[in-house]
């Protein structure tokens, strides 16, 4: 299974990481943010709600997925445009597909000691 996992990752961990990818270690489909913050600006709920359409229905042309949302095809094309650009969610001729099997979010909060 293809798996993207969305985390908040300090740089530190993430060069260690890519690292020991470069190294020949499997490391999966990972993208980091340096903050919770960062994460939820690219991952709004009406993002969220667009990727998961899209995993929904497979690949799909713009005017069907606005029509599955019942949204305007120039409000799919905007709220796209993002999940196109981190590769979340990528181009195969006049359709867009989620190139994973499952799209994680992990956030975690901690109690500071």
């Amino acid at each position: 299974m293809r798996r993207l996992t969305i985390e908040v990752r300090d740089p530190e961990r993430s060069a260690r990481r890519f690292e020991a990818a470069m190294g020949g270690e499997r490391q999966g489909a990972f993208l980091s943010f340096p903050s919770a913050e960062a994460v939820l600006t690219l991952l709004t709920s009406r993002r969220w709600r667009l990727l998961e359409a899209i995993h929904a229905v497979g690949p799909v042309q713009i005017p069907c997925l606005a029509r599955y949302l019942e949204w305007e095809e120039a409000e799919v094309e905007e709220t796209l445009r993002p999940l196109l650009r981190h590769r979340i969610v990528q181009r195969a001729g006049e359709a867009v597909h989620v190139p994973y099997d499952e799209v994680r979010l992990e956030l975690v909060s901690r109690r500071q000691e």
